[in-house]
């Protein structure tokens, strides 16, 4: 159940509340089911530093946590602003490969560094389809998640 249409069957059931004697109420209880999520930012990947063998320790940590998905915050990779498509995609699949080992649903936020092309100097078309949304699957307008009974599409 969205949002929205929980606080609306919140609402009604406690307008009609004074007039139902109660039965409204139990009516309007929802099942919402607890959930546990693992949140994450700045893996900065990049073969130079040895960062995905890092991050694959972080991961193997992140594991042990009974989650049910995780959201990466962002910077997934350094640097996908300014370098040349190639090597901004070739990042963002050793991350790809990476997040796998985690086992978990990974919802990702985007960050500055992980904007292809985002630099004149990168040499990356505007127009490339690749700019800005598809690398991560991410849509400039904003998305949410759904799970656990939340969730819904405020893009």
């Amino acid at each position: 159940m969205d949002r929205r249409r929980f606080l609306s069957l919140a609402g009604a059931a406690g307008a009609a509340l004074p007039f139902a004697g109660g039965f409204a109420a139990e009516a309007a209880v929802l099942a919402v089911q607890d959930f546990e999520f693992v949140f994450f930012t700045d893996t900065h990947l990049q073969p130079e530093l040895d960062a995905a063998k890092g991050c694959d320790m972080a991961f193997k940590k992140m594991r042990g946590v009974k989650a049910d998905f995780a959201i990466q915050g962002g910077d997934h990779v350094f640097d996908a602003l300014a370098v040349p498509k190639a090597r901004s995609l070739s990042l963002f699949e050793m991350y790809d490969k990476t997040q796998q080992d985690l086992g978990l649903e990974v919802h990702h936020a985007i960050g500055n560094h992980d904007v292809l092309g985002l630099t004149p100097v990168s040499g990356v078309d505007p127009s490339d389809p690749q700019y800005w949304e598809d690398v991560l699957q991410l849509r400039p307008q904003g998305c949410a998640f759904c799970g656990a009974g939340f969730g819904g599409d405020y893009g």
